[in-house]
């Protein structure tokens, strides 16, 4: 072969991706997806510029009257004598269902804490007035009434981010590496209050996922997953 012919495979072959084995999935598809997009010989945006995702959860959306009427119309809870909850294995229960969603990445983790706090505050006052004063023990996984309510929330948030068609690509606030506030507000060497700083990174769904309609099957089969290797 030519010398020139060499050269062009050579630099072919220094072009492509490659995803180093100590890299997560995550950084492996960031790195793949950008070699790409910078050999496409078609004008594309990093991030869509519209995207059918349930968008972001408002006061009014969980106050309105289709909310308030399908509310009315549920089943009321039943009130019987019921032993309380392993507070680990609530604990587990309640992390698996939220990894797994993290894991599927259908939704910036931030948009699922907002539209969570929502959908609880709408959802809390209503369920303990239909049990009535003192069955709601508020805060405590290790009461069945409270874990019904708190599980039921994080699943309707959950059924809503996953429905529709969720973008594969999109931005999510995460904490920033030289944070020095660590997981949460704290205190710097000199005692002031350091609030948590995040800064927007793109995320990019496993290209095993891109149908819109494994997520929810995807999403119970981690959690299933997940619940049994912690038992």
């Amino acid at each position: 072969k030519s010398s020139n012919d060499k050269t062009q495979q050579q630099q072919q072959r220094e072009s492509l991706p490659t995803a180093p084995s100590s890299q997560s999935r995550r950084s492996a598809l960031t790195k793949i997806c950008t070699a790409a997009i910078a050999t496409s010989t078609t004008t594309t945006t990093i991030l869509p510029q519209k995207a059918n995702a349930a968008p972001p959860m408002t006061i009014g959306e969980t106050e309105n009257v289709k909310a308030k009427v399908e509310r009315s119309i549920r089943p009321k809870p039943v009130k019987s004598l019921r032993p309380k909850l392993s507070l680990d294995f609530a604990v587990l229960l309640m992390r698996s269902s939220y990894n797994a969603l993290d894991a599927i990445d259908c939704v910036a983790m931030d948009q699922f804490q907002r539209d969570f706090f929502f959908i609880r505050q709408a959802e809390y006052q209503p369920y303990v007035e239909s049990l009535g004063p003192g069955f709601v023990e508020q805060g405590q996984l290790i009461d069945p009434y409270y874990f019904d309510f708190i599980s039921f929330a994080q699943y309707a948030t959950i059924s809503r981010d996953v429905s529709g068609d969720p973008p594969a690509v999109f931005e999510e606030q995460q904490p920033a590496e030289d944070d020095q506030g660590g997981d949460n507000d704290d205190e710097n060497s000199n005692g002031e209050v350091v609030p948590q700083r995040f800064v927007p990174k793109v995320i990019r769904r496993d290209t095993s996922l891109l149908d819109n309609s494994l997520l929810p099957l995807k999403h119970s089969e981690l959690v299933g997953v997940l619940i049994l290797d912690k038992l």
